[in-house]
């Protein structure tokens, strides 16, 4: 369980950006803010309702 000063802190620095989390020196886990993951899912949903080059429809 996370100190409170610490869960604090890595709660203010995702408010800011996403906070990427490592267990053994190897990404594992990335806390960002609803507002940051809210606009990352309308980024995608942009790219995804975009034809791929060269695709037929």
């Amino acid at each position: 369980m996370l100190h409170e000063s610490v869960s604090s802190d890595l709660f203010e620095a995702a408010a800011v950006a996403p906070v990427v989390i490592t267990r053994h020196h190897k990404p594992r886990f990335v806390i960002m803010s609803v507002e940051h993951y809210e606009a990352l899912l309308r980024k995608q949903q942009g790219i995804e309702d975009v034809p791929e080059k060269g695709s037929s429809s």
